[in-house]
């Protein structure tokens, strides 16, 4: 196998940073050969105090060993807010689409999937960190699905040897 990777990051502003990174990965297995890249491009905003946006973008590639290629596009947006210092509030929303076709596929096979997420943390004292996030999933094909996911974690002891973690 050939693991490449190439990244480039920019600070345009004090405000604004970039970043692009290109990898992929060329495998041979019994004979047989797959091959996997992509490209991203991500931008960070700090718009104002307590609000930073992103927003980034890429294509992926892939050619499997039975010749079936599939090309995608991923895009993806996120503001987060800090309202109070002991308070994060993300909003994020990620898309991607994707066209499969080729090798022992019958017929050129299309995805679409959404996802719309909202997470909060809290840590109201040093020793206690809550967390929780609600995802909205949407395949283009099928029906939606809610997550919710819930976490508490207490570290009792200032040098952290202690750690309880609850998740739900």
């Amino acid at each position: 196998a050939y693991l490449y990777t190439a990244s480039m990051a920019a600070d345009t502003l004090d405000t604004l940073r970039h970043s692009l990174v290109f990898s992929g990965k060329r495998e041979t297995i019994e004979g047989k050969n797959s091959e996997t890249s992509s490209v991203f491009l991500q931008n960070f905003a700090k718009l104002y105090q307590g609000v930073d946006a992103t927003l980034g973008g890429g294509a992926t590639f892939r050619t499997s060993e039975t010749g079936e290629k599939t090309e995608g596009t991923v895009v993806d947006a996120m503001v987060t807010l800090v309202p109070h210092r002991t308070t994060n509030i993300n909003l994020s929303l990620r898309e991607s689409r994707s066209t499969s076709s080729g090798g022992e596929l019958a017929a050129e096979r299309k995805e679409v999937f959404r996802a719309e997420q909202v997470s909060v943390s809290f840590t109201p004292l040093a020793a206690l960190f809550l967390f929780g996030s609600w995802t909205i999933e949407k395949p283009a094909a099928g029906d939606s699905r809610i997550t919710q996911e819930y976490s508490v974690t207490f570290t009792p002891f200032p040098s952290g040897t202690l750690h309880l973690n609850f998740f739900y």
